[in-house]
């Protein structure tokens, strides 16, 4: 057994620990997804920072242009003096005169390799001139960012080995991203086949093109921390603390959770009247033991206080019940002389004294049939019964209490439909006792009804009055011996032939149930399983 329970227990653990490593698994992949997504947030924005600085490029190429060619020292230029001013531009004279200023980037692919260059058309008036076009190579590191990526341009819309324009590198990295530099040494031409790399394609906005021209800009997805174990000491600091957390909670649920469920399926089996029951539990914690220590004295002692209380009753009403037949023979004697003699009224006064005695005879015959209540399920004798027939014997052994209030009794079961096997016995004994319980509280000329229905697996025998009802604070508590009603007086006698109803359907393995409403009826069910052999 104990093998059993470290199995178990290392089970139970192993059961725990997987999901804590799927959760470490599955944290890897969420943390590379959101480093992924990251990456691509940088790559937004360092393709908004470039296409600024493209733009800006031409705009400060155009103000450096303008600024030497209206320069306040020189008075008057001249063909020469233009093309001294700008060396390594390519100029052209303008005879027409340019609407406005226009600047745009261009492309050369005449040659091999194809150049990027940057074009400032400018009205420029001198002697025949009408305006000047500067084309000028552009100088990409001024286009440069600081950070971990490769930046390559290509004409058209082909990335391309024969289509690159040019290239460059970042040379000043952040320090809060340093570790990108190492993953640089893998950045290739065009688009990266590498999984760890990635990259982003946009073209010039063609506002200041003539050309396409696409840009590439490529870098590593995966940011590694200064130390590679950083991002994980987390993970391993979370999957220690929840195994620690799962021994604490093993060792709380063994040393006090299950001690004290058991306790508590104790006290509701004591509840129940079951004061055979003792305790035990193996625990160390010594507050624990007391517990148990001291719910197992007081369970004796009220074991010992039951006995004593039901011995005394048992043998009050023993005593009782002598004398009580010894009168209840004297005063039927008593009637019938009267009866002879034909005196009324002593016959009534007679009568109504047997009729007292009658029914002090019956409660002390429940408080001694409750007290002395001894079957079990071995005791009981089987046998094929018609429910019509037996609630026809059950009336006429009742039928005087009835016909006393003037109480009709109806069998609403077809004679010769129902047969259950079971004990007559028992099932007679609880009939009896729930029409008497309906007979002693209902008011004079009242009616009482039985039907029974069979659903393919059970009978339900139905008992059903047109009394007073049974409030709802009452209902739950009227199996329950000696139980006082709080909104009016019930009998004892009554009271405790439910006790004995309930021990004897639940011996039979059926169960009985109650509903009721004020002013309108009560109505007990009595379910039993079907035990006929066909």
């Amino acid at each position: 057994m104990i093998k059993f329970a470290r199995y178990l227990f290392f089970i139970f653990l192993l059961a725990a620990i997987l999901p804590l490593v799927c959760l470490f698994v599955y944290s890897n992949k969420k943390i590379a997804k959101m480093e992924y997504s990251a990456s691509h947030h940088i790559l937004n924005a360092i393709s908004r920072e470039l296409n600024y600085n493209i733009e800006n490029y031409l705009k400060i190429e155009t103000a450096n242009v303008m600024q030497k060619l209206y320069s306040p020292k020189i008075k008057k230029y001249t063909r020469s003096l233009i093309i001294d001013t700008f060396p390594n531009a390519k100029i052209e004279f303008l005879s027409q005169f340019p609407d406005k200023i226009t600047y745009y980037y261009e492309i050369n692919n005449k040659d091999a390799y194809p150049k990027l260059y940057c074009t400032v058309i400018i009205p420029f008036m001198e002697d025949d001139i009408r305006g000047i076009k500067i084309t000028k190579p552009v100088e990409i590191d001024k286009l440069k960012l600081p950070g971990p990526y490769d930046i390559e341009f290509y004409f058209g819309n082909k990335i391309e080995n024969k289509n690159l324009i040019d290239k460059m590198y970042a040379i000043e990295t952040p320090k809060e991203i340093q570790g990108f530099k190492k993953n640089l040494k893998y950045l290739s031409l065009g688009i990266p086949k590498q999984k760890n790399i990635a990259f982003k394609i946009f073209n010039f906005d063609k506002n200041y093109t003539k050309n396409d021209i696409t840009v590439l800009i490529k870098t590593s997805w995966h940011i590694p921390p200064a130390n590679p174990y950083e991002r994980r000491a987390g993970l391993f600091i979370i999957i220690a603390g929840a195994l620690l957390s799962l021994l604490v909670a093993r060792y709380i649920d063994i040393n006090f959770i299950i001690p004290f469920l058991k306790l508590s399926a104790a006290a509701n089996r004591v509840k129940a009247g079951d004061l055979n029951i003792t305790v035990k539990i193996n625990t160390k914690q010594k507050i624990v033991q007391e517990t148990f220590v001291n719910f197992n004295e007081m369970v004796k002692g009220l074991k010992e206080k039951e006995e004593l209380r039901a011995g005394f009753i048992r043998n009050l009403t023993h005593d009782l019940r002598t004398p009580l037949i010894a009168q209840e023979r004297a005063l039927s004697m008593i009637s019938s002389k009267f009866a002879e003699l034909n005196l009324q009224d002593e016959i009534e006064l007679a009568k109504s004294l047997e009729k007292n005695t009658n029914h002090l005879l019956r409660m002390v015959n429940m408080l001694l049939e409750s007290y002395q209540f001894n079957v079990k399920k071995e005791d009981m004798e089987y046998e094929k019964i018609n429910l019509y027939t037996l609630i026809e014997d059950c009336f006429i052994k009742i039928k005087p209490l009835a016909d006393d209030k003037m109480i009709n009794l109806k069998n609403l079961i077809q004679p010769n439909k129902y047969y259950i096997h079971t004990d007559k016995t028992c099932i007679e004994r609880i009939v009896i006792n729930l029409v008497a319980n309906s007979i002693d509280n209902l008011k004079k000329e009242g009616c009482i009804k039985i039907d029974a229905i069979w659903n393919g697996e059970n009978y339900k025998i139905i008992i059903e009055d047109n009394g007073n009802g049974i409030p709802d604070e009452d209902i739950e508590h009227i199996f329950d011996r000696y139980y006082s009603s709080k909104s009016f007086n019930r009998k004892i006698g009554s009271g405790l032939g439910l006790d004995v109803c309930k021990k004897l359907t639940e011996i039979l393995d059926g169960k009985i149930e109650i509903e009721s409403k004020i002013d309108k009826y009560t109505k007990f069910t009595i379910t039993l399983p079907n035990r006929l052999k066909e």
